[in-house]
C-alpha cells in the first residue's frame, strides 16, 4: 500500500504536468513534444498499474482475511514473490522511461526494457489476483458460504477474477510486441507502433476494472453509517459482478479501436461498434442499481456523517458520471462525428478517464483506507484528509469539466506540435 501511494503521488504530479501543457491549445507550455508524450504514458501507467491495482491488492490482502475469519491470505510465499516482483518491475519501468524508452520512445533498448518491465508487472499483479481469489473461494471460515461474504470481499473476488482474465491478455500482447520489436519490427511498427497497441489498457471499458473495488467499499460503509442492513445479498452481488464483467476490455485493441465508432457515409455499421457502445452504456445500469440500493439504505436508517462515508458517496457519483459521459461520447462518435474529428481523440477522453479512474477508483480506495485504518493502525486517520480529497476532487471535476467542454470544440488530446 505504501509503495503504491508513493508511485501514485509521482503519477499524479506527472498527470498535472500533462494537463498543464494541454491548457494551451496552441502548443506546449513546459514540455517539448517527445517529453510530453512520454510523460503522458508514464502518468497513465503509473495511475493504473503502479497505483490503483497495487493499492487494491494491498487493501484486499489485509481486509479480506479479517472479513473471512482466517489468519492470512492464501499462498503467503506467492504474496512475497508478487510484492518483490512488483517493486522490481515498477523500478525498471520508471528507469525505462528515464532512458527514453516507453511507448514511442526514441531508444530501442529503452522500449524493449519497458516491454519487459510491463510484462513482469502484469505477472506480479496476476500472482496477487490469484491469492485474493483463492482466499475468498477456498479459505473461508467454516459455515461462511460464498453467498454470505461481506461486500468488499465479494468485490475483491470479482475484481481478482477479471484481473485473471485481462492480465494474461496483456502478457501475451507484450510478449508479441517484444519479439517483433527485437527481431525485425515488421508487424507492429517499431517504437511508434507500441503505444497504439497498448492504448486499450487506459480506455473504457478496461478502466472500469479500476473502480470495481469502490462498489465494495461503498456497500461496506453505507450500512454501518446508516444503521441499516443492505437488502438481499443476491442483489448487490449480482450488481457488483455485472459491473465487473462489463469491465473486460482486452478485445478493444487497436484492430477494434481503429474501426469502432465508425459510421461511414455509406451507412455501413460495424458489429463491434455496438458492442463497444453497448458495454460502456450497460455498465451504468449496475451503478444505478447500487446507487438506488444505497439511497434506500440511507433513507431507511439514521445515517451518521463520517469522512469515509462522504468520500465513498462522492466517488460513486463521479464513477457514475464518468461511465455515463464515456458512453455518451462513444455514441456521439458513432452517429454524429464525421471526417477525422472524433471525441475519443480530444480531451473528452481524458475527462472520462479522470472521473472513472481517479474520481471513482482512487476515491473509493481512499475511503476504504480511512474506513479500515483503525484495524490496521489502531487509530483513525485525520478526517481532514478525506475532506481535503473531496475538495481536490471538486477542483479536478471543474478541470475535467473544462476538458469535456473543449472536446466537442475540437481541443485535441495531443498539442499541435506533436500531431503527425
Amino acid at each position: 500500500v505504501a509503495l503504491a501511494i508513493v508511485f501514485g503521488l509521482v503519477a499524479l504530479v506527472l498527470d498535472a504536468l500533462v494537463k498543464l501543457d494541454r491548457a494551451d491549445a496552441g502548443g506546449f507550455v513546459l514540455l517539448d513534444g517527445e517529453t510530453w508524450e512520454q510523460t503522458l504514458w508514464l502518468s497513465l501507467d503509473g495511475i493504473s498499474f503502479l497505483m490503483l491495482l497495487p493499492l487494491f491488492c494491498g487493501i484486499a490482502i489485509f481486509v479480506v482475511p479479517l472479513q473471512l475469519g482466517v489468519k492470512t491470505i492464501a499462498f503467503p510465499r506467492l504474496a512475497a514473490a508478487s510484492f518483490w516482483g512488483f517493486a522490481m518491475a515498477s523500478t525498471i519501468l520508471i528507469a525505462s522511461y528515464a532512458i527514453n524508452g516507453g511507448p514511442g520512445g526514441g531508444d530501442a533498448d529503452g522500449v524493449q526494457l519497458y516491454l519487459l518491465s510491463l510484462g513482469l508487472l502484469a505477472v506480479s499483479l496476476t500472482a496477487a489476483a490469484v491469492r485474493i481469489a483463492a482466499t475468498v473461494l477456498a479459505v473461508r471460515a467454516p459455515g461462511l458460504d460464498l453467498g454470505k461474504v461481506p461486500p468488499f470481499s465479494w468485490a475483491s473476488l470479482v475484481t481478482a477474477i477479471m484481473m485473471l482474465v485481462a492480465l494474461p491478455a496483456v502478457i501475451a500482447l507484450v510478449a508479441l510486441l517484444y519479439i517483433d520489436h527485437r527481431y525485425g519490427r515488421v508487424i507492429f511498427g517499431g517504437n511508434v507502433g507500441v503505444g497504439p497497441h497498448l492504448e486499450w489498457l487506459h480506455l473504457h471499458p478496461q478502466i472500469l476494472l479500476l473502480a470495481v473495488p469502490t462498489l465494495g467499499v461503498v456497500l461496506e460503509v453505507v450500512p454501518v453509517a446508516a444503521g441499516k442492513r443492505l437488502p438481499s445479498a443476491d442483489i448487490w452481488q449480482a450488481l457488483v459482478g455485472g459491473f465487473a464483467l462489463l469491465s473486460f476490455g482486452a478485445w478493444a485493441n487497436q484492430a477494434v479501436v481503429d474501426n469502432v465508432l465508425v459510421l461511414g457515409a455509406s451507412g455501413r455499421v460495424i458489429a463491434e461498434e455496438f458492442l463497444y457502445i453497448g458495454m460502456t452504456a450497460a455498465a451504468a445500469l449496475p451503478l444505478l442499481g447500487v446507487l438506488a440500493m444505497v439511497g434506500a439504505t440511507v433513507a431507511g436508517g439514521r445515517p451518521r456523517s463520517s469522512p469515509a462515508l462522504v468520500l465513498a458517496l462522492v466517488s460513486l457519483l463521479m464513477l457514475l458520471g464518468g461511465v455515463t459521459l464515456a458512453a455518451l461520447g462513444s455514441l456521439i462518435d458513432a452517429t454524429l462525428a464525421d471526417g477525422d474529428f472524433k471525441l475519443r481523440a480530444t480531451t473528452w477522453r481524458d475527462g472520462t478517464f479522470a472521473l472513472i479512474a481517479l474520481g471513482g477508483g482512487l476515491g473509493g480506495l481512499s475511503a476504504g483506507v480511512l474506513w479500515w485504518a483503525p484495524k490496521a493502525y489502531g487509530r483513525t486517520l485525520n478526517p481532514g484528509l478525506a475532506y481535503l480529497q473531496v475538495l481536490a476532487f471538486g477542483h479536478r471535476l471543474a478541470t475535467r469539466g473544462r476538458q469535456l467542454r473543449r472536446g466537442p470544440a475540437g481541443h485535441q488530446r495531443t498539442p499541435p506540435a506533436r500531431r503527425p
